[in-house]
C-alpha cells in the first residue's frame, strides 16, 4: 500500500499508525499488468 501524508505526520519503519481511506478518491490496480482498475477516481481517463 502506498499513502500520501502530510509533511508535518512522521513515522518510522515498524511504527502502528491510522489510516482513513477516501474512497472516492481510490486507485487499485492489477497486480500483475499494473494497470488501473476502473473506479471513481479515474472515470472518463483512457489507459493506453
Amino acid at each position: 500500500m502506498k499513502a500520501r501524508t502530510p509533511s508535518t505526520q512522521t513515522a518510522k519503519p515498524g511504527d502502528l499508525t491510522g489510516l482513513a481511506v477516501n474512497a472516492p478518491r481510490l486507485s487499485l490496480f492489477d497486480a500483475t499488468t499494473g494497470r488501473a482498475f476502473r473506479t471513481a477516481a479515474n472515470a472518463g481517463v483512457h489507459h493506453g
